[in-house]
């Protein structure tokens, strides 16, 4: 048994048009990324009610929080991507999801390892942000992503 899901706002940034076609399709969750052209992160806290209200009138569910977190360069600032991830971890309980997908920053070509020590320490922050919740964090690799 399985559970199929993907990313809705690959098929429209329009909400109802995302659902009509996961509903057409028969898919009942979707990897929240993205309403309106907006990230998931970004969207008020209106927005997120009347996403929410949506997603239970299709009886349609929440697979994953599809953030963006950790996709920044390591030398980017981290206190203001580590409030972006407290409202991931917010996010997924609100929409009764356990996984948030993130990202373990870009470094520079061929210097993975001098950023090594700095990787793991924004990742511990991650953990102990998200210790008292019920959340499991997914890692998605990628090009240039640390590991």
């Amino acid at each position: 048994m399985f559970t199929l899901s993907g990313f809705a706002d690959e098929i429209s940034s329009d909400l109802k048009e995302q659902l009509d076609v996961l509903e057409r399709l028969g898919i009942g969750y979707l990897e929240l990324r993205g309403v309106w052209d907006t990230n998931v992160l970004d969207l008020s806290d209106a927005q997120v009610r009347e996403i929410k209200a949506a997603f239970a009138a299709r009886h349609m569910r929440v697979s994953a929080i599809g953030s963006p977190i950790g996709k920044i360069k390591i030398t980017d600032p981290f206190e203001p991507h580590l409030e972006a991830f407290k409202r991931a971890v917010m996010l997924a309980e609100y929409f009764g999801t356990p996984y948030i997908r993130l990202f373990s920053f870009f470094v520079p070509e061929g210097q993975a390892e001098a950023y090594r020590d700095e990787v793991m320490r924004r990742m511990e922050a991650f953990l102990e942000a998200a210790v008292s919740h019920p959340v499991t964090l997914l890692h998605e690799n990628e090009r240039h992503i640390y590991g």
